[in-house]
């Protein structure tokens, strides 16, 4: 169980800490929180995220790997997940979990190799970071999920929060390898997202119009990209497929040859992760297995693009 997974991370800690060091003072610089934080964590009061995991186990040489093992051993399996709703209906993640998640990524693009594979119902958070009125759109979107209704006009970034979304958009691009699954419908649907938002009086018409200008440099972003196969500023691979399937929820997973996680996204508030080899399977094999089924159209088949990225610039001109 979870408890059981943070009782042997905490083991695996204490015997990599010195005697000359403090136990929370280690686990309070690795994960840039405070003493008290991590006092709460060493009581078993808040468990280890899935991002508090990694980063202690990379800083100090933890195999993961053994603590899982351990715990199915006894027939126990650890449930690592991560839920954000909290921090979104404060608008904002907190300064500690959004240096996690900046450290996470980082950890990740210093791999030899890693990977990554999206199967995406709408246009996804790493693909929307560098469009101002796109971002404050999805953060309309979670706030009206969790209950905070708010216009367009008062949903407002913080400083920090354009600065997270910059550094990661940059940090998503230097991954060996990154390939997108659309949904065939995925413009259909965050167009059908802003008209019902406008038909009940959160956007205005000249705000739609904003959001159709980032839609429409958005796609002419990605035809380009799509036509290169690669990240002009990082050279890493890129690629793009079409799925006619429909994708009611975002999957991905990440991959090195040290680290493997999946996650998915639902009700567009909540992010599930997992350390698991089995999610981790199922999850890559069911992406691959639609990568397959799917058209792709970076690169190759020229004609197929063509037609793809002007049917949704058409479809933005409806609104």
């Amino acid at each position: 169980m979870e408890n059981n997974f943070n009782r042997l991370l905490l083991e695996a800690i204490e015997s990599k800490t010195s005697k000359q060091q403090k136990m929370a003072t280690l686990i309070a610089d690795i994960l840039c929180i405070d003493k008290t934080a991590a006092y709460r964590r060493m009581r078993g009061e808040v468990s280890f995220t899935l991002n508090e995991s990694i980063l202690l186990a990379s800083k100090l040489n933890i195999s993961i790997d053994d603590i899982i093992f351990k715990l199915t051993n006894k027939g126990e399996g650890p449930k690592m997940t991560s839920h954000y709703p909290q921090q979104l209906k404060m608008g904002l993640q907190e300064p500690w979990h959004i240096e996690q998640d900046r450290q996470f990524l980082d950890l990740l693009s210093k791999q030899p190799y890693s990977e990554i594979g999206v199967a995406l119902s709408n246009i996804s958070s790493s693909l929307h970071f560098y469009y101002e009125y796109l971002a404050r759109f999805y953060l309309l979107k979670y706030k009206y999920n969790l209950g905070d209704i708010q216009p367009f006009c008062r949903v407002k970034e913080d400083p920090l929060q354009i600065e997270y979304r910059q550094e990661f958009y940059r940090l998503y691009r230097s991954m060996s390898y990154t390939y997108y699954i659309w949904d065939s419908l995925i413009t259909t649907s965050i167009t059908d997202d802003i008209r019902y938002f406008r038909h009940i009086g959160l956007i205005t018409q000249e705000e739609t119009d904003l959001l159709k200008e980032d839609l429409h440099l958005f796609f002419r972003n990605m035809r380009k990209l799509a036509d290169l196969g690669y990240y002009p500023d990082t050279g890493n691979k890129f690629e793009l497929y079409i799925s006619d399937t429909h994708i009611d929820v975002t999957y991905a997973y990440m991959w090195t040859e040290k680290i493997e996680v999946s996650m998915f996204t639902a009700f567009i508030i909540l992010t599930t992760s997992s350390l698991e080899k089995t999610p981790f399977i199922n999850v890559s094999s069911w992406i691959k297995s639609l990568k397959r089924s799917a058209v792709q159209i970076s690169v190759t088949n020229e004609k197929e693009r063509i037609a793809f990225f002007n049917t949704q610039h058409a479809i933005v001109d409806t609104l």
